[in-house]
């Protein structure tokens, strides 16, 4: 596994270092390369030509560079790395609507006031759930979606959900990031036998289904992403799910 940190403070670093270590000897993921930076642009050109799926955590204000460099850091890596996991490091209590904006889909945050016993849980929890998705996709094939320029590949579990634009796109929405690609739904519901229809201009994983709110026809995701869902559809999604 491929872990890379983003942190200006000299003492955080070291703190985030020691409880990773810690945790690998644990959880026993090997090998691991860690990768430490405090300057955003020394750390993109580092981790742009280590591959894809690395683990990323990142401290969202970094002294001397602009405001939220963490978020545009992040925004970079999911040009090149979409389905990365990235977590921030952040002293604010909630980023996460500020985050849904630069639409990178982080997989959580850290605090730093934390106390070392709560971090090491926190990143346990990240730690796993990385892990266990790196597993699940090893024996996956990947899908492709999109025409021409526009055209993208993940694998089928790492899909939330597709939502036809105005303008004659497909909004893709996966674990790990956000695009537009043309293409048309009739196609994509194709791809894979998870792939069903929630509403006429929207077609969910329901393998990826946390919850489904029928009071205001939502359906929820783990992190925190959630599209709308049409009243005829809410039964027919529910069993889904429970099978």
């Amino acid at each position: 596994m491929r872990i890379n940190i983003l942190e200006d403070d000299l003492m955080q670093q070291a703190r985030m270092e020691r409880c990773i270590r810690k945790l690998q000897k644990e959880l026993n993921f090997n090998p691991m390369i860690l990768t430490v930076e405090s300057d955003p642009d020394k750390f993109l050109q580092v981790v742009e030509s280590k591959g894809t799926n690395q683990l990323y955590l990142l401290d969202i204000d970094i002294e001397g560079h602009s405001e939220k460099a963490g978020l545009e850091t992040a925004k970079k890596i999911r040009t090149f790395d979409p389905y990365g996991a990235i977590i921030f490091i952040t002293t604010h209590e909630n980023y996460a609507e500020v985050t849904y904006k630069y639409k990178v889909s982080a997989l959580g945050f850290i605090k730093k006031e934390d106390s070392d016993d709560y971090l090491i849980e926190e990143l346990r929890s990240y730690l796993i759930h990385v892990i266990e998705d790196q597993e699940k996709v090893s024996d996956e094939e990947q899908i492709s979606v999109g025409q021409f320029h526009s055209k993208l590949q993940f694998y089928p579990s790492e899909a939330l959900f597709f939502e036809a634009t105005a303008n004659r796109e497909i909004e893709v929405v996966t674990k790990h990031s956000r695009a537009l690609v043309k293409d048309k739904l009739k196609d994509i519901i194709k791809l894979h036998d998870d792939f069903v229809f929630c509403h006429r201009s929207i077609i969910v994983n329901k393998r990826n289904i946390f919850r489904i709110d029928r009071e205001n026809r939502l359906i929820h995701f783990e992190n925190e992403e959630y599209c709308p869902i049409s009243s005829r559809k809410i039964s027919e999604i529910k069993r889904y799910i429970q099978n």
